[in-house]
């Protein structure tokens, strides 16, 4: 599939505003491209294989299974909390399936039990850093949001692992992300830059959330942003959180909250 030529435009915060509510629109094709997987304190999927694969263009499985290697050995090896400190990383390089595509990871230990801010603070400095692969961003959602201060409310004690991996989009991944749907083509192709520096990054963020009974629940989630000329122009919502996103009956998110599975229903309801 060939793009047409285009102009790049630093789009103004209006229009950007604009763009995002469209991509959001699209969910039933962009959803795949975001997944929220739901793991048992002892690492087992709560969604099946099958689901997760179906969820997952096979484009990106082979970065998507080297982020989740390092992750939960990132987690394994974080049960004593002391081991670590704030902001140490870890950084590895990965080849897609298709040879092309290079990786760059670092992952975060944020400990939110003191109520200091610690997600600005890591946002403040990765900004400084002016590099895509080492922006310390923090991707957030107003549900997850809520559902940290009612956690504080009760007193849980919210500690989270997150691990980055971004890795840029090449001219095949571009086709295969505008062929999910006919009609993600022509929204799509506005965030593609012709500058490779400028490609979008995929982005994979592991969440551990322990309480005070240690139990505890996985979440890993892909997201993606847009850089020009290192610096971030705006996120791209490429699908609302795949397990919230849709989910008007509250029971049925509910349901997810609790056993971390989606059904069949929803699944179909969405084209997944």
């Amino acid at each position: 599939m060939e793009f047409p030529p285009f102009t790049l435009v630093t789009p103004t915060d209006e229009q950007v505003q604009d763009a995002a509510h469209a991509i959001r629109e699209l969910e039933p094709g962009l959803g795949q491209l975001k997944l929220l997987a739901r793991l048992k304190e002892e690492n087992n999927w709560t969604l099946s294989e099958k689901r997760f694969r179906r969820l997952v263009p096979s484009t990106f499985a082979a970065g998507i299974d080297a982020a989740i290697a390092e992750a939960l050995k990132i987690l394994e090896e974080d049960e004593d909390e002391d081991d670590y400190e704030d902001g140490c990383s870890s950084d590895s390089e990965f080849d897609d399936a298709s040879g092309e595509s290079m990786g760059y990871g670092h992952y975060e230990e944020l400990d939110d039990s003191d109520g200091e801010d610690d997600e600005a603070d890591l946002e403040a400095e990765g900004a400084k850093e002016g590099h895509p692969g080492e922006r310390k961003a923090v991707f957030t959602d107003s549900r997850k949001l809520a559902d940290d201060a009612f956690a504080k409310q009760i007193g849980w004690r919210t500690r989270t692992v997150r691990l980055k991996w971004n890795f840029k989009l090449t001219d095949e991944h571009i086709d295969k992300i505008v062929a999910l749907s006919p009609a993600v083509c022509d929204n799509f192709r506005d965030f593609i830059f012709e500058s490779e520096d400028a490609r979008p990054l995929l982005e994979i963020e592991v969440v551990k959330v322990n309480e005070v009974k240690e139990w505890g629940d996985w979440e890993l989630h892909i997201t993606s942003q847009t850089y020009q000329d290192g610096k971030e122009v705006t996120d791209l919502p490429f699908a609302a959180d795949m397990g919230l996103q849709g989910m008007d009956d509250d029971t049925e998110y509910n349901n997810y909250l609790t056993t971390g599975d989606i059904s069949e229903e929803y699944l179909a309801r969405y084209g997944y």
